[in-house]
Formats: C-alpha cells, structure tokens, sequence
C-alpha cells in the first residue's frame, strides 16, 4: 500500500497518488508552485510573466492570455472609432448630397431636343430633385425618361420650367423621383426657340 509524504512534522504534504496507485508524489514543482499533470501525463504549462506573447496561438496559458490581451485591445480601438461617447450607439458618417450635371451652360436657340445620355441613378437611392435653371427668355419643357438596365423604352415624365427662372422639380412634380431607379435620361426642349440665356440642369439626391 502507498504511503502518505510527510513533512520534518510528520504532517502530510499536498501530493497526489500514482496512477499505479503504488506511491504519493508531493504536488509541487519550481519554487513550491504546485505541480499539476493530466491524466495523459503532459504538463499544464502556466508560464511566467515574462513569458512573450503567444501571437502564433501556442504557448503558456500567460503567453496566450497576454495574445487574448492584445486581441482584445484592438476590438476596443476599433469599437471607439464607431461609437458616438456621448449616445454611446454608432457613430452615422452624414451622408454627402450627390450632384450629377445633365445640362451645364447650354445656350440653346433652336427647338431640337437637348438629351443628357444615359445616367446610372442606382447611387442615389432614395428621393432625387431636379434643381434647374432656365436663364433662357422661352418656357422650356424638362422631361425624364426612365429605363431599365435591359430597357431602353422606358416611361417618360414631363414638366414646365416658366422663363427666366430658377426652380427645383421635386416629386411633387414627377412623383417617379421618389422611387429607386436604375437608369435615367434627362431632355430639355422649347417650343419657340429663345433669343437669350442659357439652361443648366443637375440631379440631386442623396446616396444610399
């Protein structure tokens, strides 16, 4: 039968028994730090606190808690760069208006018709605006023209911008500007053709 370590007492010492069963081994290891085996006899590795740390995944548990450390550091540094401290919800970056130019400067004196060429729209999401200026001493028709990505035969909404003025053309005007859309072509004309002025037009919207 195994028999209990004591110490210069005669007191039992903290050990533990073979897995024979045939003898007590003290639980203690470098410096008296307690000593702790597995039962497939490998070593759990505590470590020390100068231990490097552990970047590759293995090493001593410091090693690897000084790596869990660190990690976690970086999810604090990222997680403060989206946080509002005041709210304490995410910070929303203002979204910047998105101004496309479909008719700059255009001293028009003639009634053809005036096309922007196909625009991709997909950007601007959400509400969109015409802000246009008919500088021009004619009333000019504004029309939109709303094709798809495979379409090209899309519906046509129009509206009139009076002389000599500067307007915006909401969905008020053009109910469609409310909408997502894919692909647009914007047209101005005029009916009689003006003597002066010119004509500038530009999409206006907010990105999604």
């Amino acid at each position: 039968m195994a028999s209990l370590l004591r110490d210069d007492l005669g007191l039992p010492i903290p050990q533990y028994r073979t897995e024979d069963g045939t003898a007590f081994e003290p639980l203690t290891g470098s410096s008296g730090a307690m000593f702790i085996r597995k039962k497939d006899g490998h070593d759990v590795a505590l470590g020390a606190t100068t231990d490097a740390e552990a970047a590759d995944g293995n090493g001593s548990v410091i090693a690897l808690l000084k790596n869990l450390r660190t990690r976690l550091s970086r999810v604090e540094t990222v997680l403060n760069t989206l946080l509002d401290p005041t709210s304490n919800g995410l910070k929303l970056a203002p979204r910047q208006p998105v101004e496309i130019v479909t008719h700059n400067e255009l001293a028009i004196r003639d009634t053809g018709n005036y096309n922007s060429g196909l625009i991709d729209v997909r950007p601007i999401s959400g509400r969109k605006y015409f802000r246009v200026i008919n500088g021009c001493d004619q009333p000019m028709t504004l029309k939109l023209l709303v094709y798809s990505l495979t379409d090209l035969l899309g519906p046509i909404y129009s509206t009139t911008i009076a002389a000599n003025t500067s307007t915006l053309v909401t969905a008020t005007e053009i109910p469609i500007l409310a909408e997502p859309l894919t692909q647009i072509e914007v047209q101005v004309r005029f009916d009689t053709a003006p003597t002066t002025g010119a004509v500038k037009v530009q999409l206006c919207g907010i990105p999604a």
